[in-house]
């Protein structure tokens, strides 16, 4: 006879980072502007829907779906999930585990490099309510051949001025002095400015 599997509802409201949010996260809010907006910028409106997201992720209270088993013809109820990343342990561990398949699709199985880009600190906090930087808006990965790293580093500054520029957050008067700074002799074009870069690490060979 075949083993009878019983749905068990998970209980986030039963774990500590559960009621450690629930019972302070509002007073966050009202502390923010005060003792933390200075440091770390405003707190963003992605951030205050993905946390209240998760105080309603799997309560049945917060909404339920009925589900049918077409194999013993019972039905029961599953509480709605908020598919929010990071701020629910439960949703963001499924999130990765989809998304690291989707990459196995899409990846093949050839070297690659892991680049990360720099940006100056006084330029941070802007950042962080405006994410318009976009460097790959698609979403995929491209394959280049032949690029060196000093031409993905220009790319990258040439992207990161053109932006700062357009939104008014500096002024080419600013980058001339920025780049005069830096001792050279004369203006440079946007896309040699100092103080943005990027850094790779070894290669990774597939398996």
């Amino acid at each position: 006879m075949a083993e009878t599997r019983v749905y068990k509802r998970r209980r986030p409201e039963r774990t500590d980072y559960y009621r450690i949010i629930e019972s302070r996260f509002e007073e966050l809010e009202r502390m923010w502007p005060e003792c933390f907006e200075q440091k770390y910028g405003y707190l963003r409106k992605e951030v205050v829907r993905a946390i209240y997201a998760f105080l309603d992720c799997g309560i049945p209270e917060s909404g339920v779906a009925r589900v049918l088993c077409d194999g013993c013809g019972r039905d029961y109820f599953v509480a709605f999930s908020c598919r929010m990343r990071v701020a629910c342990p439960s949703c963001s561990t499924k999130r990765s585990i989809l998304f690291g398949e989707k990459i196995c699709g899409l990846v093949r199985p050839i070297s690659h490099l892991h680049v990360t880009f720099t940006i100056p600190k006084i330029l941070r906090a802007w950042f962080r309510r405006n994410r318009k930087l976009g460097m790959m808006k698609d979403g995929v990965f491209h394959e280049l051949r032949g690029v060196s790293l000093p031409v993905i580093a220009g790319l990258f500054r040439a992207r990161l001025l053109k932006v700062l520029l357009e939104e008014g957050v500096i002024s080419q008067q600013i980058v001339e002095t920025k780049t005069s700074q830096a001792g050279l002799s004369r203006p440079e074009p946007v896309d040699h400015i100092p103080d943005v870069d990027a850094y790779v690490q070894d290669p990774i060979y597939p398996d």
